[in-house]
């Protein structure tokens, strides 16, 4: 059963985080209330916008332990230009950033939340016909270039495992 994109969509009014995963839980449970948040809550608008033509009952969730090789080599971006930019930024000036998520990348080697790779086994393709990576990263781009521009600088290293959450599209 397809789900209504809209129904899942946050009140930036009403909705606090809380209450968002009490009205929507129910309507998809094969998703994890992480990513209820990260994901819908955080950023329905691009969801909706790049991938509602996923059948949202048919998306399934787990949490995978990546080497640091392993991401930096093979998770590509689908909004790769700003990944480099945000890269370049961050390794421009790398020290004297002191934006939150950056702070807290450096001082813990990984990122506070893991971002979403959609592990595309099944050959999927935008509906534009735009080919999707084998493991193409949705959600985490902030996350991700900061991830890379610590793994380029030599005297800030990254810890050598890190979480991810990988979405498999069931047939």
């Amino acid at each position: 059963m397809k789900i209504d994109l809209e129904a899942l969509r946050p009140d930036g009014i009403k909705d606090s985080k809380e209450s968002y995963i009490g009205r929507i839980a129910s309507l998809v449970p094969n998703i994890p209330k992480e990513i209820l948040i990260q994901w819908f809550y955080d950023h329905f608008d691009s969801v909706k916008q790049r991938y509602s033509w996923l059948n949202i009952s048919t998306l399934n969730f787990k949490i995978e332990v990546w080497s640091k090789e392993a991401i930096f080599n093979n998770i590509k971006p689908w909004n790769g230009a700003a990944v480099e930019s945000w890269t370049n930024q961050f390794m421009v000036n790398s020290e004297a950033d002191t934006n939150s998520l950056i702070l807290y990348m450096k001082n813990n080697k990984t990122w506070p939340v893991p971002p979403i790779i959609l592990d595309n086994d099944i050959n999927l393709i935008m509906p534009n016909g735009d080919e999707i990576a084998r493991y193409e990263l949705i959600e985490g781009h902030h996350r991700y270039a900061y991830f890379k521009g610590l793994y380029l600088l030599k005297n800030i290293n990254v810890l050598k495992e890190h979480k991810l959450w990988m979405l498999k599209v069931k047939k």
